[in-house]
């Protein structure tokens, strides 16, 4: 059974999307464990630009599977640079981990909101969804805030 070609390229598109998501979210780690704290300062552009990649594109691929994968991106990214990214790991560089994942997530949901509004998907179901993700986003801080306290590379 074939897909049909509508479809299909909207699978394609959707994987390539989401391939270069993965691809910035990688470099960026590795890029914090080189250069210690120029991965942490590219967070505020990183989250609006995996959340501009994943939201804006117009491929048939729900919303609220849109916000999962860009969560798991944020998340891998944030537990990433928190347990190998350079230099010492303390609380200091944890605060700024957060001011400029906070900054970052702050512009990325203004993304998603005028992605939403952009591709038509607005709706009751897309504000819980992206309320479900402000609240998952702050529980993965509450559960991941300190990990990889006191490593040193």
């Amino acid at each position: 059974m074939r897909w049909p070609n509508h479809v299909s390229e909207d699978i394609e598109k959707a994987f390539v999307f989401i391939g270069i998501a993965i691809l910035l979210v990688v470099a960026n780690v590795y890029h914090d464990h080189v250069n210690a704290p120029a991965g942490i300062t590219v967070l505020p552009l990183l989250y609006p630009v995996l959340a501009i990649l994943l939201v804006w594109p117009r491929y048939r691929l729900k919303i609220h599977f849109r916000i999962l994968i860009l969560y798991l991106l944020i998340g891998l990214n944030d537990i990433g640079i928190r347990l190998w990214g350079g230099g010492m790991h303390d609380w200091e560089g944890y605060g700024w981990i957060f001011v400029f994942s906070s900054i970052g997530i702050l512009i990325s949901i203004l993304a998603i909101i005028a992605g939403i509004f952009i591709g038509k998907h607005h709706g009751p179901r897309t504000i819980i969804w992206i309320c479900l993700f402000i609240f998952v986003l702050y529980i993965h801080v509450l559960v991941f805030g300190s990990v990889g306290y006191g490593r040193n590379y």
